[in-house]
């Protein structure tokens, strides 16, 4: 018997769930009467004094009237009582409070002007009290049934959160409002000494380092920590202690969405690698962004990639005149377009759908427009796809950069900032070599030009499209192997955000013969992050997944640079941003190899086309390439 009306109780809260809006406002407005009633009875001993029966049944419906819209106003009818917060507590003491401050005033006039109280202060101070303790009452009470009954169907995961007191009580009383989510929150965490020992809800604090501890001793299934209030190495230090126990971190959102209760636990992810990755977010000045971009002509190449099409985004901040957005690839950019204008509410844009490499289109796209500011991100960037086809690499890479730089220096662009990469740093591969021909070009184009050519230097970004974050995130899902082409293998990597970010930077200070270095921050080993990628997956190392290590490909060297030997390189107002006074060089003879590969190199073979790359850039000297024996050919013919 006890068991069938557990289940009809269940029955009822599902169907019933949550109760509509009209029935809760209807118990409200009860207990208000009733309150009221009762306040009376108390007040007088349970026998009303004659003199106040003329006026009580106008003070309860001045009551009613009163609370009613306050409460209306208020909207504390509209919260889902199962899931009653100290929010809601709030919110309904401060609608009686409130309505009761109105009563007073009410009372108080009509005394002022008849010599009569509408209700006894004492009734007032009795029905406050009454109407608050029943109100939040019979909301706990259903919240208890409904926990007692319905949330023991699923067993809970115990969990531990890391962060400030605001935080962890945000957490906790989501998590409570929430039993759905198969959560409870047995432990808090933090740094900060002068809080340890103490309690929010009876859930203690310990300090960060007592984290593997009790994973052992309360059987913790997850860590919560915010995703911008976690610094990056509290961020490694507790995801490494969750992969060591195998148990999973979890991330939120900014504390400001807590705060704002604005927070769900579909928000809740699990750690990407992208999280220990990245680095703590840094404010840049506008003003001096707004000054440069508002009201200007802006083309950007390779604008549906994934630098170009951030650059784009962040540009639309600064209130240009016109965003010229240039891609070969045609969904890409009609996906970029639509999101200007869905997500940035952005219109003042026109797409050209074409190649770089195609001088008739970039005349008429230049000679149309007449852009004041060139971002050029396209390119490109697959070192062993180039490796293979030297020709493309000049034909995209160098001769579209070169095309791009005359036609700006003719049209009267302003600025132009290419972006370039580190493997143009003392170059291993074609790749590198090509971007570093396209640098190399471009500071000709500084020397008796009104046009200022601007170049940055980075190395990977997170996440971007080809790249070996989401390489390693698909062969994860197949199920393995994840190929890795050497242990010891280093890259840098930024956020794509961050990246952008410094772009527009350097775009707003630039000079002249200048290369720009973005801080890259510590380089990280692809080995042990493939590693970790397969832990935050779900999966072991080795055992259910598969590292195979596949040796260098084409061209690929073992660490990056971001200078060359020869680069110094100056502090600018931005810690992360230097700049990278470059090599002297000859430029009559180098702007003739340039003139004389791009065009040439149709007809020229694949080991043609590297040797005279390799003439341009001295430093370039190939690995793990069938191009190397070109290395011994020319330091003979030096020798």
């Amino acid at each position: 018997m006890k068991e069938q009306l557990i289940q009809l109780a269940r029955d009822v809260f599902r169907k019933y769930s949550p109760v509509p809006r009209l029935i809760i406002y209807s118990l409200d407005m009860f207990i208000v009467f009733a309150s009221l009633i009762f306040a009376y009875f108390l007040r007088f001993n349970f026998s009303i004094p004659f003199e106040e029966e003329p006026l009580f049944g106008f003070s309860v419906l001045l009551v009613l009237l009163i609370r009613g819209g306050t409460y209306l106003a208020l909207t504390i009818h509209k919260g889902i009582i199962r899931f009653t917060s100290l929010q809601d507590i709030e919110r309904i003491t401060l609608a009686i409070a409130v309505s009761t401050l109105i009563i007073f005033i009410s009372s108080f006039i009509f005394r002022v002007i008849t010599e009569k109280a509408i209700i006894p202060y004492s009734v007032m101070i009795i029905d406050f009290f009454l109407v608050s303790t029943l109100s939040v009452s019979y909301r706990l009470m259903i919240k208890s049934v409904y926990l007692s009954l319905i949330a023991p169907v699923k067993e809970k995961t115990s969990c531990a959160v890391f962060g400030s007191k605001t935080f962890c009580s945000k957490v906790i009383s989501m998590v409570d409002k929430e039993p759905g989510a198969d959560l409870k929150v047995d432990a808090l965490l933090t740094l900060n000494k002068e809080i340890i020992d103490s309690r929010i809800e009876g859930i203690r604090f310990y300090h960060l380092d007592k984290l593997e501890g009790l994973i052992k001793k309360k059987g913790l299934g997850s860590v919560i920590f915010s995703d911008r209030k976690t610094s990056l190495e509290q961020k490694n230090q507790i995801t490494d202690i969750c992969l060591k126990e195998g148990i999973k971190p979890v991330i939120l959102p900014e504390i400001q969405e807590l705060i704002h209760g604005g927070l769900t636990f579909s928000q809740f992810r699990e750690v990407k690698v992208e999280d220990i990755l990245d680095r703590k977010p840094v404010q840049f000045p506008k003003d001096p962004l707004m000054e440069e971009y508002q009201g200007k002509t802006i083309l950007i190449t390779g604008a549906a990639g994934s630098i170009g099409s951030e650059i784009t985004r962040q540009l639309t901040e600064y209130k240009p005149k016109l965003l010229i957005v240039l891609d070969h690839a045609e969904t890409p950019l009609f996906d970029l377009v639509q999101n200007l204008v869905r997500d940035k509410k952005f219109y003042s844009y026109e797409k050209v759908i074409g190649s770089i490499s195609d001088p008739s289109l970039m005349g008429k796209v230049f000679d149309k427009f007449t852009p004041d500011i060139v971002f050029h991100a396209a390119a490109y960037k697959h070192v062993p796809m180039m490796e293979k086809h030297p020709n493309e690499a000049v034909r995209v890479n160098v001769l579209g950069t070169k095309i791009l730089a005359d036609h700006s220096v003719r049209a009267g662009v302003n600025k132009f900032i290419m972006i370039s990469t580190d493997k143009a740093v003392n170059p291993t591969n074609v790749m590198g070599a090509s971007k570093r021909i396209a640098e190399l070009y471009c500071r000709l184009m500084n020397a008796g030009t009104a046009a200022s050519f601007i170049m940055t230097r980075f190395g990977n970004v997170l996440g971007s499209n080809g790249s070996v974050i989401p390489t390693f995130r698909e062969q994860i899902r197949r199920g393995g192997p994840v190929t890795v082409t050497h242990t010891e293998m280093t890259r840098y990597f930024m956020s794509i955000s961050e990246a952008c970010q410094l772009v527009l930077q350097a775009g707003s200070m630039g000079g002249e013969n200048e290369i720009f270095i973005f801080d890259m921050g510590q380089p990280v080993k692809i080995y042990d992050m493939a590693r970790k990628m397969i832990s935050l997956s779900g999966f072991k190392p080795d055992e259910e997944i598969k590292i195979v290590i596949s040796g260098l490909r084409p061209g690929e060297k073992l660490k990056e640079e971001l200078l060359t030997g020869t680069e110094e390189v100056k502090e600018t107002y931005h810690p992360r941003i230097k700049i990278a006074e470059g090599r002297a060089f000859n430029a009559e003879k180098t702007l003739e190899r340039i003139q004389k590969l791009v065009s040439e190199y149709q007809q020229m073979d694949e080991q043609e086309i590297v040797r005279h790359m390799k003439q341009i850039v001295p430093e370039y000297l190939s690995q793990n390439s069938p191009f190397e024996i070109l290395d011994k050919e020319l330091a003979q013919s030096q020798g």
